[in-house]
């Protein structure tokens, strides 16, 4: 259903910026041979978002290639005969990976303020509200911001390790990170397998958001620490054998599928964009 979803969606988005780039071009045509003073309006606006949509829309192409890619060759191997098999990494899920984070960081610069500030100035109060409401919000443990948050950072950033006592000795958890581990054939679907924590399958993260961070249970200062630091106390080894800890598996935790899950949040992304697109349209028609 989710793929089924996100093909639709993606060709709605081509169909919305497909006829915002028509309207421009109509109102160039009426305009020729106009002496007109350039200023920074709807049009000048779309230039600037459209650039960086292009290029959120160009990653996810990629991405989808590849997982799609990849699902191929399993299915060329009759991977499906093999219920419950785990099979190691392809090259492909490598790339996948690469074209899954830079679409995380380039997403979510859709949503940074200073282009919703931007857009918002020179469009109708309507519209203004309608793409601002569209915004990622904050104190939904359940939301984009938050899903976000726990995937962008690790592509974004580098990512430290995390550390714990077990058994009187030092500990490291595995590193984190969007790398396919394995690929699993479960239910009738293929898992990829990868270290990056789900929000969407770990309620206990969802409370750790919603009581530490919304509510504050345990006050301000604590609740402007980063998600990671509330999750993972320790960011040093310490105790015996502290420089050459032990590794811990994350056994309590459910792990992103860069397969299904990813399908489930390209929903969310495509449908964001959408919401985005729908005030460009309608503005074109008020212009």
């Amino acid at each position: 259903m989710s793929l089924l979803l996100c093909r639709e969606k993606r060709e709605k988005i081509d169909n919305s910026i497909s006829s915002i780039q028509e309207a421009i071009w109509k109102k160039r045509i009426s305009e020729q041979g106009v002496e007109k003073l350039v200023r920074y309006d709807i049009e000048q606006a779309w230039q600037d978002y459209s650039f960086i949509l292009l290029g959120v829309l160009y990653r996810w192409d990629k991405c989808f290639y590849y997982l799609n890619r990849i699902i191929s060759i399993l299915c060329e191997i009759d991977a499906e005969k093999n219920e419950g098999c785990i099979f190691g990494s392809l090259e492909e899920s490598n790339y996948l990976s690469y074209e899954f984070e830079n679409l995380l960081v380039s997403f979510s610069r859709l949503n940074e303020e200073p282009l919703i500030i931007e857009i918002s100035r020179c469009i109708s109060s309507p519209n203004a509200k309608k793409l601002q409401d569209n915004c990622f919000d904050k104190n939904n443990e359940n939301g984009l911001y938050w899903e976000l948050n726990l995937l962008r950072n690790r592509a974004a950033h580098s990512t430290p390790g995390y550390y714990t006592i077990h058994e009187d000795e030092a500990a490291r958890y595995m590193s984190i990170s969007s790398q396919v581990r394995n690929i699993e054939f479960k239910d009738g679907d293929y898992i990829f397998n990868t270290s990056l924590l789900s929000l969407r399958y770990n309620e206990h993260i969802k409370k750790v958001i919603r009581d530490v961070i919304i509510n504050k249970i345990y006050g301000e200062e604590e609740s402007k620490k980063p998600l990671m630091k509330l999750l993972f106390q320790s960011e040093k080894p310490k105790g015996k054998g502290k420089n050459n800890p032990k590794m811990l598996f994350m056994s309590n935790v459910k792990f992103f599928n860069l397969n299904g899950e990813f399908l489930e949040l390209s929903v969310d992304i495509l449908e964001y964009i959408l919401n985005q697109l729908d005030v460009f349209v309608d503005e074109m028609k008020r212009n």
